[in-house]
């Protein structure tokens, strides 16, 4: 069984990108004056570090599994349950927030966002008749557009094992990050080029950011076994390389990525910063739920009002929204259903 260290810093940066895309969200969404200085990282960056983190530790997973069935089925059990409560939670939002009428053609048009989202097909039906009509964006969660892509990386990880035993783990996953920069920068320059979003939608797919996964999990095959605390020793230089990179180079295709993946698993590895499961892992709660949560708010006019007491309303329905997904949804049922005897559970949180 492959393993690492128990300590990690893990819940801790899982939770501080989770409230950086929060934050940034509120910026789009509410027109924040003084949040301006998030621009300097954009949001898909933290989006994009999401990625990393899975495909450092769904890799971790599948080389301790029993079957392909039992990873599946685990990762399926672990993100399905809670994403399908959120989009029912959006669909029951959109309903309560719409201005329309209330009639067949809106519970009709329900219905599509409904079944279009459960099947994390965000892009068909974005929004709900009416819903939010009046706020900058009318999309009732525009961050959910990253669940189909974990699902469909999911799905992949066993044919990319497959490829690996082949040619290589670590070139493998390299032809692979290379594949996906090359397609990720078509689909930039096209959108420049021609100005059509449909390129943009395009580089946000699978293809695009599995690179990310990649990147993630080459430092995984890197880090294993023997590897792991020559790497640890030089972890705070790396990370401090990695962030100077990120920033400095524009995002490079190639480059961008592994330096990403050095600097977000560093820091999952480096010193302690702190407890951070007191109250469980937060994290995939507050990606859930604060989208939808600050369109309320925007709706409202808490923003418009008192930015800062719109955002401070808004951030603690988020937490509270995500402690009930987090001991409700997210454990409780599926321990009952479904006792864990997952080996992950090695990995803990300083």
């Amino acid at each position: 069984m492959t393993t690492i260290p128990k300590k990690t810093n893990l819940t801790a940066i899982k939770t501080i990108l989770a409230i950086f895309v929060f934050t940034s969200h509120a910026h789009i969404l509410a027109g924040i004056d003084y949040l301006d200085f998030l621009n300097s990282i954009d949001i898909e960056t933290r989006v994009q570090s999401f990625f990393v983190i899975s495909g450092f530790f769904v890799f971790l997973s599948y080389d301790n599994r029993k079957s392909v069935k039992q990873f599946l089925r685990r990762r399926f059990e672990r993100l399905y349950p809670p994403y399908a409560v959120a989009v029912i939670f959006c669909t029951l939002i959109g309903i309560a927030f719409t201005t329309a009428h209330r009639d067949f053609q809106l519970y009709q048009d329900a219905g599509k966002y409904l079944i279009a989202n459960i099947t994390t097909l965000n892009f068909i039906h974005p929004s709900i008749l009416g819903a939010f009509a009046d706020n900058k964006i009318s999309a009732i969660n525009g961050a959910l557009w990253t669940m189909k892509i974990e699902f469909m990386f999911y799905l992949s990880v066993p044919l990319i094992y497959l490829m690996g035993k082949k040619i290589g783990h670590i070139r493998s996953l390299v032809l692979l990050l290379i594949a996906s920069a090359i397609y990720a920068y078509i689909c930039s320059y096209l959108y420049i080029s021609t100005e059509n979003e449909l390129f943009t939608l395009l580089r946000r797919q699978l293809p695009g950011q599995i690179q990310f996964f990649a990147a993630g999990a080459i430092l995984y095959r890197l880090m294993i076994g023997e590897n792991f605390e020559y790497v640890k020793g030089d972890i705070a230089l790396i990370i401090v390389a990695s962030v100077c990179t990120i920033v400095t180079l524009n995002k490079l295709p190639v480059i961008y990525p592994i330096s990403l993946s050095i600097a977000v698993v560093g820091l999952i590895f480096s010193k302690s910063l702190g407890s951070w499961n007191k109250f469980g892992d937060l994290s995939f709660g507050i990606y859930l739920y604060h989208f939808p949560i600050i369109q309320s708010f925007v709706q409202f006019g808490w923003f418009e009002k008192n930015p800062t007491i719109g955002l401070a309303a808004a951030g603690a329905s988020t937490l509270a929204a995500a402690l009930l997904s987090c001991h409700f949804v997210e454990n409780s049922p599926w321990k009952i259903i479904n006792p864990s005897k997952q080996k992950m559970g090695k990995i803990t949180n300083a």
